[in-house]
């Protein structure tokens, strides 16, 4: 996928970070940013990418879209260098 090359860091760690959640309704791939230190930013350009949506306008939170989805089941995600 297109969209999700060139990540940053801080842009694969959220994308991982909204994958491994779990929504107050009970399914997966859920984020709720505030206090976790994202930078609004990373959320923004996640957002313009078109990988992330709002959970919902009532409820604050993040969902992977469908290409975010594809992004992380494909490993565009993972960490290049891997853990040091």
């Amino acid at each position: 996928m297109s969209n999700a090359r060139g990540l940053n860091w801080s842009q694969r760690v959220t994308m991982r970070m909204i994958a491994d959640g779990r929504s107050p309704a009970g399914g997966s791939s859920f984020l709720y940013t505030k206090g976790l230190g994202i930078p609004g930013g990373t959320i923004r350009s996640l957002q313009r990418r078109g990988l992330i949506e709002r959970y919902s306008w009532l409820e604050p939170g993040w969902v992977l879209t469908k290409a975010g989805a594809d992004a992380i089941r494909s490993g565009e995600c993972d960490d290049e260098q891997g853990l040091e």
